[in-house]
């Protein structure tokens, strides 16, 4: 029996965010409920920072609430509408494929080793013999 655990970690993820989103809509509605009990006995300087601060905190609570509505949204559809099992794609040889997009280049323009290829660009002669005898001697 298989074990769908992509399945548990959608489900974990949807419940992570929804306590989420519900601890911080919390969190909000207590800190409206703060400042609106603040705001009867505070001076007139003190009622505008309050004010604005309760403002700024049901913008972000209605924000939330949206975010939860959608999410809980989508959480019902995927329970209503199971998704569509994907099929496995065709096997291709990368390197079939790659030959049929780039043509092989003739033999006779390829250059032998890169060697050949930076002779041009070197101010002197290269010595074939004293590259070998490094290369032997270690």
């Amino acid at each position: 029996m298989e074990i769908d655990t992509q399945r548990n970690i959608k489900k974990a993820n949807y419940a992570i965010l929804i306590i989420s989103l519900i601890a911080v809509s919390a969190g909000l509605l207590g800190m409206i409920g703060i400042t609106t009990k603040a705001y009867a006995d505070a001076d007139e300087k003190t009622r505008d920072l309050l004010f604005y601060l309760a403002w700024v905190g049901a913008a972000t609570l209605a924000i939330t609430l949206v975010m939860l509505a959608w999410i809980i949204m989508r959480w019902l559809r995927s329970r209503i509408q199971p998704g569509r099992k994907a099929q496995k794609t065709q096997h291709v040889s990368a390197w079939d494929e790659a030959g049929k997009r780039l043509p092989v280049p003739e033999m006779d323009d390829v250059l032998e080793t890169p060697d050949e290829f930076a002779k041009e660009d070197l101010p002197g002669e290269i010595d074939d013999d004293e590259d070998e005898e490094e290369n032997q001697s270690w």
